[in-house]
């Protein structure tokens, strides 16, 4: 007796499958829709450098009436990025599936793993803000609402900036962390705020409306910290002045090079670049004058791992520059916070900057001991089993920004061989690219469709970017 079942067919179109995955993706990214995109219909592999442009700049000029045109050389500086986000997901269609309507199927299936793959990519792009640390305003921990609120002095001190580095009137952004906008709603800049986005769906319901020259938006991804690890509370013995890089304390009990810090006064992240005494260099120099007696919050660091990793994982030998996955961390002893998403960590002596970073992702291997974190973005240098894993300040990152300040470069990937059992499609629009594989797998009685696409971030120029602590 014949099945009175009907396969849908559409199930099997790679072609659908990536059209809508890509649809699905532009609809839930927040900061993949504000910065500049770079795309290219060449096919590339993970770890290809492609090379993208910094937009340039033109001095205008007068003449008189008998002169002569000069043209100025049209420069646009190369930026080389690397194609080291390889971002997939993947799942199983049972073959007692296959009569459920393709659109069925999307609800069950694609939606799902591709607001994954959004929300990745999305986490990647926002945690660059720490990239931006150089431009900052605001102070940590300390935003308000209500009738004390700051939240208008925050962001009129991120327009001055912003003005102070010329950033251009037109395209910029604010992207801001869950607390801080609940800060900002107490207040009545944003409460009647028109949500007129012309983006896809997540970029609409995120947008706060335009106030002080920004186009305004909550994103969950926005790096933030509610809770960190606290080594020690102490004073300075003197006044430090804006702009210095030694700050004198009472106390410097288990303060390590690396370790993050924050100054009442100046309340922004710096780290311990050198330890004489009780003399604290830092790396960065003081926004503000501290005072003589003003109190100072030290924050601590895991030990990374990478022995212990090697053991649960043979593959990983090394954690070298490049090395995108997670990483493993311990030495907590249980006297240690939980590292948290959207928290900033950094490794080893603050000598450059390139190795700061934002967790994205936690998993807890044993309790308050040990932990697998993964970077927003692969690592800038190698780290080195024991290293100091140091862990960021509490306070969000509000990121305010151009959209020439970060780069999301997009390529597409290749096709599986033909005769190789797979078939495949590649979806491209807009400056984004995504694949679809599908394969039968016998054991498990069903086909295995993986959606994936190969990106690279970077940061374009400091200047265009500034983050507005909160």
């Amino acid at each position: 007796m014949a099945s009175s079942a009907t396969q849908d067919l559409s199930a099997l179109i790679p072609e659908l499958w990536a059209n809508e995955s890509l649809m699905i993706l532009e609809e839930e990214m927040v900061m993949g829709n504000l910065v500049h995109r770079d795309f290219s219909d060449e096919i590339a592999e993970y770890g290809e450098t492609v090379h993208t442009r910094q937009p340039g700049t033109f001095t205008a000029q007068r003449k008189r009436l008998q002169d002569e045109i000069v043209p100025a050389d049209a420069v646009a500086t190369d930026v080389p990025v690397i194609l080291n986000q390889h971002i997939y997901t993947a799942f199983h269609i049972r073959d007692g599936e296959m009569t459920k309507s393709f659109k069925d199927l999307v609800n069950l299936y694609l939606y799902p793993t591709m607001l994954a793959n959004a929300h990745f990519l999305d986490a990647c792009l926002a945690g660059e803000a720490v990239n931006f640390l150089g431009n900052t305003v605001g102070q940590l921990n300390s935003i308000t609402g209500g009738a004390s609120q700051n939240v208008q002095q925050y962001m009129i001190e991120t327009r001055q900036k912003m003005n102070e580095n010329k950033v251009p009137f037109v395209g910029r952004n604010l992207v801001w962390a869950a607390r801080s906008e609940a800060a900002a709603m107490q207040t009545d800049l944003f409460v009647s705020a028109e949500r007129v986005g012309d983006g896809g769906r997540a970029l609409r319901e995120a947008e706060l409306g335009r106030k002080f020259g920004f186009q305004n938006y909550m994103d969950l991804n926005t790096p933030a910290c509610a809770t960190s690890t606290v080594v020690l509370t102490t004073t300075t013995t003197a006044e430090a002045a804006k702009g210095a890089k030694l700050v004198a304390l009472t106390a410097a009990t288990n303060l390590a090079v690396g370790d993050y810090m924050v100054c009442v006064g100046d309340l922004q992240p710096v780290r311990v670049a050198g330890i004489s005494t009780l003399n604290i260099t830092i790396d960065r120099a003081l926004r503000s004058t501290v005072a003589s007696g003003a109190a100072v919050t030290t924050y601590g660091h895991y030990a990374v791992a990478l022995t212990e990793h090697t053991a649960a994982d043979a593959t990983v030998t090394a954690y070298a520059a490049g090395y995108g996955k997670k990483i493993y961390i311990d030495g907590g002893g249980g006297t240690m916070t939980v590292p948290l998403i959207g928290q900033l960590v950094a490794f080893g002596d603050p000598d450059t900057d390139v190795n700061e970073y934002t967790i994205i992702d936690v998993e807890e291997i044993v309790a308050a001991t040990s932990y697998y974190i993964t970077l927003n973005r692969p690592l800038d240098l190698a780290i080195t089993n024991d290293e100091a894993c140091c862990l960021g300040p509490v306070g969000d990152f509000n990121f305010g920004f151009h959209r020439n300040a970060l780069t999301l470069v997009s390529r597409p990937l290749a096709m599986p061989i033909t005769g190789t059992g797979a078939i495949g499609a590649v979806a491209s629009y807009n400056g984004m690219s995504m694949r679809v594989c599908i394969t039968y797998e016998g054991r498990k009685q069903g086909h295995l469709v993986t959606v994936d696409g190969l990106f690279g971030t970077k940061r374009l120029n400091e200047d265009l970017g500034c983050v507005m602590l909160g």
